[in-house]
């Protein structure tokens, strides 16, 4: 039995947009990704929220499937609708090698989302210490007091999330101690 579909069945998505391609990259399903890009699917497709594939597996930490749609071409200097990009949400999900994958095919850890937070502030709000230290260590050792869109640090993000990880990590490296935000 042959099937089929044309370009576009494989680009449609659920009632959210989500489609094929972008839970085969969140759950990590590598084969999956590779027969849907192959049979001619969108690597660059958005789902309603203005998500790409390469969002979704970099919001699971999904290595392999960012590989793969790097390799079809994903863009990783693309900004999602809220600003966000995939340097992003690797920082949110504190996996170090993903990041670093990201920033070889031309990532920037200059970026920030809709609030104003930068890969910093993320790792430090989600209590990904390694993360947290990592980035200091390759990029923000002058700058970890940078603040969000309400004049918060990412020591400021991490102690009103409870992020006792990250607050050491700050503390440890030299962060603003006495820093206030507008509220």
């Amino acid at each position: 039995c042959e099937m089929n579909f044309s370009h576009h069945e494989f680009n449609m998505g659920d009632n959210n947009g989500v489609s094929a391609l972008m839970w085969a990259a969140r759950l990590g399903q590598v084969e999956m990704i590779s027969a849907l890009i192959k049979a001619g699917v969108d690597v660059e497709a958005v789902d309603d929220n203005g998500d790409r594939a390469i969002v979704w597996a970099c919001k699971h930490a999904k290595v392999y499937s960012v590989q793969s749609l790097l390799k079809a071409g994903s863009k990783v200097t693309r900004h999602e609708r809220d600003r966000s990009s995939p340097v992003l949400y690797a920082s949110q999900a504190g996996h170090i090698g993903l990041l670093e994958d990201l920033l070889k095919h031309g990532g920037s850890l200059d970026c920030q989302n809709i609030e104003w937070q930068g890969p910093l502030v993320l790792a430090a709000k989600y209590d990904r210490a390694d993360m947290v230290r990592h980035l200091i260590q390759r990029h923000f050792a002058t700058q970890l007091d940078l603040r969000d869109r309400n004049g918060s640090t990412a020591l400021m993000v991490s102690a009103l999330q409870s992020s006792a990880s990250a607050v050491r990590v700050l503390l440890d490296a030299g962060a603003d101690v006495n820093a206030a935000n507008s509220n």
